[in-house]
């Protein structure tokens, strides 16, 4: 009778797919168009950029210089520069209100000075480094450090002055340092600073990968409105007696309706992977594969439930997936939202569909999802068996 039970959905799941098909279409050609919107908007918003200095030999010329560059015009334009420890700028970054770390080794203007090879390190959160304009000022900085070693070969010109060393000592030490020191400048970036792009606000992803995940969580979870009548096709009271005097278990009644769906979601999922390869490399290993299967299983149960609500359900489901995506930052940017709305947003049932799929994307793997999703699973499955009986002792029908 299980089998039974079981073709029947599949006959009323295949019904349903063709429109399911095209509508999936339409809907994740809208989902892209919003992604990239939103995408580009969370890399707008870093206008201007909020960037920290580290001085690791804290010096008082240092200290001097960093309070130049941040009244220098073309750079305060772009760029808000601060000073403090490695601590504090690092956690900026993982909060995202830094959105650069620029660090300054003990003696690197000596060593710019003298021909060492000390090197700084500039730190770039993913959502700027493809920001021509900020990636310049953050650059420019480097370009300021490097003219400050032309002010000791300046001071030179005094030496010269003083001690009528001669117009061939100047052509040989002016004329050609201070060339040179302006071609290094122009290049400080790459020779004296190691740039390193970060993961966006603290999600082990890049901006591009975060906003897919985002959007895709978005479409898998609205599948099942393409599906309605696999759901309420035998909800009815009269079908369900009958269905039980036949023997069928209310387990048997649910497993096409959750395992059809699944198998859906599982196969859109995959094609988006493929689709967006190009902008973002899937992370195809055990781990991220069994998580995403898992996000599938909990949108899957979850909506399950909802669409045995009738249309009640169909609106909370759509309320549930839109507000999920809004407090998590597929709207307004991760880093405009406070700790507070992304903390809820993360225990929502959109939440943890999209914390699931996000190791297959290459975000960070977190076992508290894991949790939260078999909780999600069981309260909905308890809530599905409560449904049936309720609709088979004369509750209301879909």
């Amino acid at each position: 009778m299980r089998y039974q039970m079981l073709k029947r959905d599949m006959k009323l799941f295949l019904h349903c797919l063709l429109p399911a098909m095209v509508l999936t279409t339409v809907f994740a050609a809208v989902c892209a168009i919003a992604g990239l919107a939103a995408v580009n908007n969370a890399k707008d918003v870093y206008t201007p950029v909020r960037a920290a200095v580290v001085d690791r030999g804290d010096s008082a010329f240092n200290r001097m210089l960093i309070r130049a560059i941040a009244k220098t015009d073309y750079i305060s334009a772009l760029l808000e520069v601060s000073a403090c420890d490695m601590d504090t700028a690092m956690e900026g970054m993982e909060s995202g209100e830094l959105s650069a770390v620029i660090v300054l080794p003990e003696g690197v203007v000596d060593g710019i000075t003298t021909g060492s090879s000390t090197k700084g390190e500039i730190y770039l959160s993913s959502s700027v480094a493809a920001y021509a304009d900020i990636v310049k000022s953050i650059a420019a900085f480097g370009e300021l450090l490097l003219a400050t070693g032309q002010y000791g070969v300046f001071s030179g010109q005094h030496l010269i002055w003083k001690y009528d060393l001669g117009e061939q000592f100047h052509s040989k030490f002016l004329s050609k340092v201070n060339p040179l020191l302006l071609g290094e400048g122009i290049g400080a970036a790459s020779s004296y600073f190691d740039v390193q792009v970060l993961d966006y606000a603290g999600t082990g992803m890049s901006t591009e990968a975060y906003y897919a995940v985002s959007w895709a969580a978005l479409l898998i979870m609205l599948l099942p409105l393409f599906l309605a009548r696999l759901y309420t096709q035998d909800l009815k009271k009269p079908m369900l007696c009958r269905l039980r005097g036949a023997g069928i278990k209310d387990r048997d009644f649910l497993l096409g309706k959750i395992a059809c769906p699944a198998a859906f979601q599982a196969v859109v999922l995959a094609v988006i992977l493929y689709a967006v390869k190009g902008q973002v490399v899937p992370s195809v290993g055990i781990v991220p594969v069994l998580c995403a299967l898992a996000g599938v299983i909990v949108s899957a149960v979850v909506c399950c439930f909802l669409m045995m609500l009738g249309y009640r359900g169909v609106s909370l489901l759509i309320v549930i997936a839109l507000t999920g995506l809004l407090l998590c930052g597929g709207i307004i940017p991760r880093q405009m939202l406070p700790e507070g709305l992304l903390a809820v947003g993360a225990m929502t049932p959109y939440g943890i569909v999209q914390t699931l799929l996000m190791p297959i994307w290459g975000g960070r793997f977190r076992w508290s999802s894991c949790g939260m999703g078999a909780a999600y699973v069981v309260i909905a499955s308890a809530a599905v068996y409560a449904r049936l009986r309720y609709v088979r002792i004369g509750g209301d029908e879909v």
